[in-house]
């Protein structure tokens, strides 16, 4: 059943608070960007005022605090893998252009991130190096729509082995049209614009310490002695001497966010494509609110299969076994979850239909709800969608009824206890097939799946809230910790010590794991 709410309770950007994040720092670099708005922030005792198009890099462990606006929605992104560079090194103000807004609201549900590529080519723009004796060839960007598109995938990948009749046939043009826009436009033939941009690209990476054999792969140059031909030719001195000689040096402040504003409109110019995502099945304590954001998304709650498009909203009932699937460019947020001893059927769970003006508010939910954010008036959106779900007919019992939900009590209060189907069954005066029938009709799974799920629940919970791994494997009932982490392991990707560093420090980012996957 869907339910069309033409403004959901009144709620708009112009209904979002002002709010404040007080003085903290994080174990990770963090890409600060103001969506909608203006904040009021204090880095390192510096002071900065940012509008609606702005972000700030802030590096691993800064103390920083901000004011917000009335109306400001604000974006956090971190890097847990940042590369020595000096520009990444120091706090710095960069423009973001809006067809890069998806792509960083899809990296804020993912935590922290490897230093891979997009995020910390926003941030740093291009070197500059402080020795007047290092130069570095000039690089025109063409203004044809076909050339330029050349010349953006050849600044992201300089070592590209694609042709000049491939990248033409890409660009839907002819390899003479091509060549003759590059001619015209730069005043270089494209294959010495090439040839300058590898070289521009192996001079960055060599100043900011990569070794000559990674720049010399990097930028495409099969042999040595090519590539130090070539960075001779353009530099003036060998890529060793280049590497020993070059120093970068930080530009002022208004200079670095020209120069990156700059790479973001030339060379960064599309952002990666959000890929489709297929979940695990997982299990919930609490109940969450998931929100399409960008998209659809086919969410299967027990044995049923809901899809959702843009600005739909569904709550996921705590026990209830799910799996969330995206489709290519879609992003899931989560507006909040919420804990209560409520009664509902799979197939009474209500669709909620948000009309494009509540995004800014939306998102603003999802932001302070699981994040540092106090705002100046408490959050009751999620609250009211709560109640209109769960409490509208005054129905409060517990979710998992009758002897599934004594079952669940009971393994919350003890998720170590390790008693079979059959032994639950007896205890609670049943067959265990009939128990069996009974859980698997409310959680859509067999018993063993269910409880594995709900232990992986637990153990993210814990991991979050700062517990050894050892500790929870004993909670848990595991064997041993090698045990656990084989298990958390298989279910996540990667072991439970990395999944808490990842979340270490990161407040923001320390969602439930079944809604902060957008796209990934």
């Amino acid at each position: 059943m869907r339910s069309a709410l033409a403004s959901p309770f009144g709620y708009t950007e112009g209904d979002i608070p002002a709010g404040r994040i007080d003085p903290h720092a994080h174990h990770h670099a963090e890409l600060l960007w103001v969506r909608t708005g203006m904040i009021e922030m204090t880095v390192d005792g510096a002071a900065h005022r940012l509008v609606a198009g702005q972000a700030i890099w802030i590096p691993a462990g800064v103390t920083h605090a901000l004011r917000l606006e009335p109306g400001t929605v604000t974006v956090a992104v971190w890097s847990s893998s940042v590369p020595k560079s000096a520009v990444l090194s120091e706090v710095r103000v960069v423009d973001i252009t809006d067809d890069w807004a998806d792509w960083l609201i899809h990296k804020r549900g993912l935590g922290a991130l490897a230093a891979d590529g997009p995020l910390l080519e926003l941030a740093s723009g291009l070197s500059r190096h402080a020795d007047p004796q290092v130069r570095t060839p000039r690089l025109p960007m063409p203004r044809s729509r076909e050339a330029r598109a050349v010349a953006q995938a050849v600044l992201r990948t300089p070592g590209s082995p694609l042709s000049a009749d491939e990248f033409a046939d890409r660009e839907s043009v002819s390899a003479k049209t091509l060549r003759r826009q590059f001619a015209n436009e730069t005043g270089v033939v494209l294959s010495e614009w090439r040839t300058r941009a590898r070289v521009t690209s192996a001079a960055a990476h060599l100043a900011e310490g990569r070794g000559v054999a990674w720049a010399q792969r990097h930028v495409g140059y099969a042999t040595a002695a090519g590539f130090t031909r070539a960075f001779q030719r353009h530099v003036g001195i060998t890529p060793r001497e280049y590497a020993r000689r070059a120093r970068v040096k930080a530009a002022p402040a208004d200079e670095l966010a020209r120069n990156v504003a700059a790479l973001v409109a030339d060379e960064q110019a599309h952002p990666p494509p959000i890929p489709a995502y297929s979940g695990p099945m997982r299990v919930n304590d609490c109940h969450v609110l998931l929100w399409v954001y960008r998209g659809e998304a086919i969410i299967r709650i027990a044995t049923r299969d809901q899809k959702l498009r843009r600005g739909e909203v569904i709550w996921v009932p705590a026990g209830v076994s799910h799996r969330v699937g995206l489709a290519a460019g879609s992003i899931l947020r989560p507006l909040g979850n919420r804990y209560g001893r409520v009664r509902i059927g799979v197939d009474d769970l209500r669709v909620f239909s948000f009309p494009p003006e509540t995004e800014s508010y939306l998102l603003h939910t999802t932001f302070a709800e699981y994040g540092l954010l106090n705002s100046d008036h408490p959050l009751r959106l999620t609250d009211e969608l709560f109640h209109e779900q769960f409490f509208r007919n005054e129905i409060a019992e517990t979710t998992l009824t009758g002897a599934a939900g004594a079952l669940a009590t009971a393994l919350r209060r003890d998720p170590a206890d390790s008693r079979s189907l059959a032994d639950w069954a007896k205890a609670l005066g049943m067959t265990p097939t009939a128990l069996g029938k009974e859980l698997t009709s409310q959680t859509g799974t067999s018993f063993p799946h269910w409880r594995a799920q709900l232990r992986m629940n637990l153990a993210r919970e814990l991991l979050h809230h700062g517990e050894r791994p050892g500790d929870i494997a004993r909670k848990l009932g595991y064997a041993s910790p090698a045990a656990f982490t084989k298990v958390f392991t298989s279910a996540h990707g990667i072991p439970p010590r990395e999944y808490q560093r990842q979340m270490t420090g990161q407040a923001e980012s320390s969602e439930v794991a079944v809604s902060s996957t957008s796209g990934n």
